[in-house]
């Protein structure tokens, strides 16, 4: 069974920041390669 990732937005309005944080089902150097390469980033 697959699921799906999860994505978490946190404000912080009085900061002036936003926090995105999104977990994979997925194994973490899969994950990096797929933020990290370029060719892989343009899928």
């Amino acid at each position: 069974m697959a699921t799906t990732p999860k994505t978490l937005v946190v404000k912080d309005l009085e900061e002036k920041s936003i926090l995105v944080s999104r977990t994979f089902s997925a194994p973490l150097e899969e994950v990096w390669r797929g933020c990290t390469e370029s060719e892989l980033l343009e899928q």
